[in-house]
């Protein structure tokens, strides 16, 4: 990576090297020439002008593939010994290269998909150079195809070496980072059904699989040797996954449905044209190219769009297609063959570029896995809120009714399990809240409320809660309390509300006890219980306004 980013090298032809130092100028212009068939280079040096001079130069080879004649000129001045002649930057089936020098010298080499290799992932053979000898390199190139204009490249062994290790690590630093990313998202995928890391592990299982096809990892790997096993069938399927990604992961079926749409019809039209590869393999390579660019340019233009909608997830998302686009940009003209290339290697760029999209998708992701935890934690925080809500009285913040009932549900679940104790049911009535309300307002009379609300809380009698049944009634629960303490403890509390704003207030009860040492309690029984408990209340003030009189706090 250090070299990749250290300043370009440029050539004297303008020819900019980012991934090695520029080769010495060595050569001439390459020529490109058609190809009669059925004939061979020509045996002596001095052949060579007059056997050209008796074909047709071309401007540029076709980029629908066939056979052509490509030539150029070398006179290396100085450094005599091990030169490397490579057919580069573009991909073809099978091309014979003759060296013929001034010295009467004549050297050939066979290379391409079904030849050995020399150096590793490079097409490149050496032959030895003499100096101040000047030589003609004759190259018999046939292709289906081509993935851009062909150079003939010629380099010092040394300087070759060096280019092929730096570039053959960091294809292989890129493409295990992919595979990487491929696995653990295939696996999480697979593992919670996420669709989306499914459709973004399939994604990357293209890409992987495509690139490493366009830098003929299978061909000197795994003995791949026919030309139609190629990279253009995956980057058809690139284009597929490209698309429903981008569908799914920017939720555009919600947020864009137009844009959904657009990408549906982009996929299917990809799959429409994948049988170019078998039936018109010619084209292969320009229909597919056309197909990821378009790919690209709908995430592109979708992740904007997510943007504008406020989509955060877009934001990793865009920086990803733009790492792949800004170089798709350099490669993509000289794969169609308008212009000539002007950055060496332009395709390794691109896969950096793709090993950096793939990573920067792997943070969109985890930025959308954060935001969506976020969010359900939201969600949850927001049903326990309302969840507390729902059993809260909003005046008081005592549990109401229904917190009352579910603590009952509580008990008999408790005693089942052995872990509950005697239950002591209070039911208590406000009195004089009217009075209050008539003759110094309501918000006296829920002053008055609060007041005694804060009162009940405080109790400690037993493990004690209190509750807001609706109106001016309360009830209070407690685990092993005394009623005796407690009917004193309220009694206190009435005496503090007189004593304070409230002369009028007072507070009658009635008691009840669940306990039954030799069975459970069913609901019925303990229903019954607060209806004798809320039946004493009455009595005790009926009581207190007949006159003094003892209190009932009876044991059920």
């Amino acid at each position: 990576m250090l070299v990749a980013a250290s300043l370009p090298a440029r050539a004297e032809t303008g020819l900019i090297y980012m991934f090695s130092e520029a080769p010495p100028a060595v050569s001439s212009a390459l020529v490109v020439h058609a190809h009669a068939g059925g004939e061979s280079a020509p045996e002596q040096f001095a052949a060579v002008e007059p056997w050209l001079a008796r074909k047709a130069a071309l401007p540029r080879v076709d980029m629908r593939g066939g056979r052509y004649w490509l030539s150029l000129r070398i006179a290396p001045q100085s450094a005599p010994g091990l030169w490397v002649i490579e057919p580069a930057n573009s991909f073809f089936n099978d091309a014979h290269v003759t060296v013929l020098g001034s010295d009467g010298s004549r050297q050939s080499f066979q290379t391409g998909l079904t030849t050995d290799t020399e150096f590793v992932l490079h097409r490149g053979k050496s032959v030895k150079l003499a100096a101040d000898t000047r030589y003609w390199v004759l190259v018999d190139l046939t292709t289906p195809f081509f993935s851009s204009q062909p150079r003939v490249d010629v380099w010092p062994i040394e300087q070759y070496r060096e280019k092929v290790l730096t570039q053959t690590v960091l294809l292989l630093m890129a493409l295990g980072a992919m595979l990487g990313l491929l696995m653990f998202n295939l696996f999480i995928g697979l593992w919670s059904r996420q669709r989306t890391a499914v459709l973004y592990a399939l994604q990357l299982i293209c890409s992987v699989v495509g690139w490493a096809f366009y830098f003929n990892v299978p061909y000197d790997w795994l003995g791949v040797s026919d030309w139609h096993v190629n990279y253009a069938p995956w980057f058809f399927l690139l284009s597929i996954t490209h698309c429903y990604f981008c569908i799914h992961f920017l939720e555009l079926r919600r947020i864009g449905p137009s844009l959904a749409r657009a990408g549906d019809w982009l996929a299917l039209l990809a799959a429409a044209l994948l049988p170019v590869c078998w039936l018109a393999p010619a084209y292969s390579h320009l229909v597919a190219t056309f197909a990821v660019g378009s790919a690209v340019s709908f995430a592109v233009a979708s992740a904007i769009w997510a943007l504008s909608r406020r989509y955060r997830p877009a934001r990793f998302f865009l920086l990803a297609y733009l790492a792949v686009l800004i170089p798709g940009l350099i490669i993509l003209p000289p794969n169609l063959g308008i212009i000539p290339d002007f950055v060496d290697n332009s395709d390794l760029l691109t896969l950096l570029g793709t090993a950096l999209e793939a990573m920067l998708l792997g943070f969109a992701q985890a930025d959308q896995l954060a935001l969506a935890e976020r969010s359900r934690e939201q969600f949850r925080q927001q049903m326990q809120d309302a969840r507390r809500l729902a059993d809260t009285d909003a005046l008081t913040e005592l549990g109401n009714r229904h917190a009352f009932d579910k603590a009952l549900e509580e008990y008999l679940t408790q005693q089942r399990l052995g872990a509950s104790g005697a239950l002591l049911i209070t039911i208590i009535d406000l009195d004089g809240l009217k009075v209050i309300n008539d003759t110094r307002g309501h918000a006296h009379g829920d002053a008055l409320i609060r007041a005694v609300a804060a009162e009940l809380a405080a109790l400690q009698i037993g493990r004690c809660r209190a509750y807001r049944l609706g109106g001016d009634e309360f009830a209070l629960l407690s685990i092993n309390g005394d009623s005796q303490a407690l009917a004193t403890a309220l009694s206190a509390c009435e005496q503090r509300l007189r004593e304070t704003d409230f002369p009028e207030a007072g507070l009658s009860f009635g008691m009840s006890m669940a306990s039954n040492p030799r069975s459970l309690i069913s609901a019925r029984e303990l229903s019954e219980l607060v209806a004798l408990a809320d039946g004493r209340m009455y009595e005790h003030k009926r009581d207190r306004r007949q006159g003094p009189r003892a209190l009932r706090a009876e044991a059920a």
